[in-house]
């Protein structure tokens, strides 16, 4: 059952760095945009208890302790990219 779950990761990844590259951005991986989702929910003001629910985190404690960066940055943005398309993470 491992070697299935390991071709299906290796599948998903190819997928993922195929549109990645047809889009003419870096490569990330699967957690990057459940990461920009979460940091832009904190960053907009949301509540850490509906980020908390958003994301299935059994304690808010975890979403802070992950996503407290995204707080303490709001006004110093990073940019992925580089190719001709930036995603800004706070």
């Amino acid at each position: 059952m491992k070697s299935v779950d390991r071709l299906i990761r290796i599948s998903l990844y190819a997928v993922l760095h195929a549109a990645q590259d047809a889009a003419n951005v870096e490569h990330f991986g699967l957690h990057g945009p459940r990461h920009l989702y979460c940091s832009l929910l904190v960053n907009s003001g949301a509540p850490v208890k509906d980020a908390q629910a958003r994301l299935g985190h059994a304690s808010a404690t975890t979403t802070l302790d992950i996503y407290a960066h995204a707080r303490n940055q709001r006004r110093r943005p990073q940019v992925l990219g580089g190719r001709g398309v930036s995603i800004f993470l706070c």
